[in-house]
């Protein structure tokens, strides 16, 4: 590699790598105030050899950071550009769920919930419950504590004999603030023939703290 001992070229050279590390969610604007400075701090040492040498593998640089970005940016399209189309394609539960999973990782529950939804009407009974599921686990990461329980009632709805919804019912209502409704659904995991330990200690968790409160009051 290349490497310059002027202080002005290791500037020049921190921008250009700046530029590639901060891809994030102010990619553009960060792109392109990193541009700027660059043309002025390269325009106020065009009178320097050392700099003029170093120009040309800047550039190059240059080159390659930027399409890099441009690529990035396109992927980012193209994912949400796929889920207005998803629904025609994807049959499978178990990919979106896992394609779900990984745009939820992303932060991406705008695109997650939008994904969910095109493809809802491709599935019935307990695979829908799956979405519904997923959806109000996007809602709840969102903070929107409403959808999301309306999701998870859903869920539940389709499949009654699965802890896990009734379980995330109940906890949504707590977090609503609705403890009746909370140790409602709690109660209805404990009365389950099959649970899990883990999904009956959870149950009970919110029961209890759901009865504590009503005692306060």
């Amino acid at each position: 590699m290349f490497l310059c001992k002027s202080n002005l070229a290791k500037k020049v050279f921190n921008t250009l790598f700046f530029c590639k590390i901060k891809l994030d969610n102010e990619r553009k604007a960060a792109s392109i105030q990193n541009i700027a400075n660059l043309e002025l701090l390269i325009s106020s040492c065009m009178n320097s050899l050392l700099i003029r040498r170093c120009l040309f593998y800047n550039a190059f640089l240059l080159l390659i950071i930027f399409s890099g970005c441009t690529s990035h940016s396109k992927k980012e399209h193209s994912i949400d550009n796929y889920v207005v189309s998803a629904g025609d394609t994807i049959s499978n539960v178990d990919t979106i769920v896992s394609k779900v999973d990984a745009m939820v990782t992303a932060n991406k529950l705008e695109t997650a919930i939008a994904y969910i939804t095109v493809n809802m009407h491709r599935f019935s009974g307990k695979e829908k419950a799956v979405l519904y599921d997923q959806r109000g686990n996007a809602y709840f990461l969102k903070d929107d504590l409403d959808n999301a329980v309306a999701n998870y009632l859903s869920a539940a709805e389709l499949d009654s004999e699965n802890a896990s919804y009734l379980i995330n019912v109940a906890k949504t209502y707590e977090n609503l603030e609705n403890t009746n409704n909370a140790a409602f659904f709690a109660k209805k995991v404990i009365a389950l023939q099959t649970v899990s330990d883990t999904d009956m200690t959870v149950a009970k968790e919110v029961l209890f703290r759901c009865d504590r409160m009503h005692v306060g009051h």
